[in-house]
């Protein structure tokens, strides 16, 4: 893998990052306090202001956290052939863990230390099962049909499992057309044959949780492979004429799933946000010749991933206490940042020192 730097990778994972931060904690959080009050454990907080800038997002029905997650997606897309071309399957799948893994581990402890003293100081008893501890800590809670202790995390799933099929269908060329079409082809009639089953034919509820995770986790895999589209236009593979053949093919694959798979009712917030996403993404990936590097955006980039991991449950819980203690809502929101950033500085460092001999690309590194 080339050793330096993708300047726009790093513009985008900052982009990304700031989408999904801004959807959650300076939009959702105090427009959705019903829903927020649930996973935080404190009353609803219906006194707090609401920012009229984000009336617009709502007018327009556009979620910024589902296009960020549409960026981090296209960057995975973009990111795997770089790896695939160079190592065996096995030592693909065994990088990508430990670049993975480490910094998720710690996330995920520091987010289930927030949920229990949450918990203990609202008088709620928590009555998390071992399949729930099982799943989280395995990455494999979309296959047990369990929740999220962080809902963040049904996306690192999905990224999981597209690692596993993606040395799959391409360890002997991860730059075919055709391997990518049939890929996303094969993705498609598995979203359509597990939403089908899903929806009319009985079962226990693991076989139903089962059906339910193809039918939306391969729906997200045809999005991810447009990214390794990106790579092909970004390194020459393909020509201009064939780039845009195959966005189109890949493109009207992953809306028909959208359209007739199971998205939970978000199918029209996936459209545009998506659609958003490629756009940013192709945008960037075109002036990548003129953009500088600084500081600032290079350290965001650096700590996107421990940032999206914590910033949610973490955050919502965080504001909530501070507030309910009577720190105005802007204070709240800086306090905050604030320690969301550091902390995901302090993990990413902590997670670089245990993986230094490791490292490969994700969606947050490179």
């Amino acid at each position: 893998m080339n050793s330096k730097r993708i300047l726009f990778i790093d513009y985008l994972r900052t982009i990304g990052f700031l989408l999904v931060f801004t959807g959650h904690l300076f939009i959702r959080f105090w427009r959705d306090q019903t829903y927020i009050s649930k996973e935080t454990f404190f009353k609803p907080l219906y006194f707090i202001p609401i920012a009229r800038w984000s009336l617009f997002f709502e007018k327009y029905q556009i979620d910024l956290g589902i296009v960020g997650v549409g960026i981090f997606f296209l960057i995975t897309g973009f990111l795997v052939p770089l790896s695939i071309k160079k190592l065996s399957y096995k030592y693909f799948l065994f990088r990508r863990f430990f670049r993975i893994y480490p910094i998720y581990l710690f996330a995920l402890i520091i987010t289930l230390f927030s949920l229990f003293i949450s918990a203990k100081m609202n008088g709620v008893i928590l009555s998390y099962k071992f399949i729930d501890f099982l799943g989280n800590f395995l990455l494999i809670g979309n296959f047990l049909n369990i929740r999220a202790f962080d809902m963040v995390v049904w996306t690192l799933w999905i990224i999981v499992n597209y690692y596993v099929l993606a040395g799959l269908f391409y360890v002997k060329k991860p730059t075919s057309s055709i391997w990518l079409f049939l890929s996303s082809l094969a993705f498609l009639l598995i979203t359509f044959i597990s939403n089908f089953l899903y929806k009319n034919l009985a079962g226990n509820e693991w076989y139903f949780g089962l059906l339910k995770t193809f039918s939306y986790s391969f729906i997200y895999f045809i999005f991810i492979n447009i990214g390794v589209a990106l790579n092909c236009l970004y390194y020459h593979y393909w020509p201009l004429k064939k780039f845009l053949v195959s966005w189109i093919a890949l493109s009207s694959l992953f809306y028909l799933a959208v359209l007739f798979g199971e998205t939970f009712g978000f199918s029209y917030y996936i459209r545009i946000g998506f659609s958003i996403s490629f756009i940013l993404f192709l945008f960037f990936l075109l002036i990548d010749r003129f953009l500088k590097k600084f500081s600032l955006i290079t350290f965001f980039s650096s700590i996107s991933y421990p940032v999206y991991l914590i910033h949610r449950t973490n955050g919502y819980i965080l504001l909530a206490y501070l507030i309910s203690i009577k720190i105005s809502p802007r204070m709240a929101l800086i306090l905050t940042i604030s320690l969301i950033i550091l902390v995901s500085f302090l993990i990413n460092r902590l997670g670089e020192k245990l993986t230094s001999s490791t490292t490969t690309a994700t969606p947050w590194k490179s």
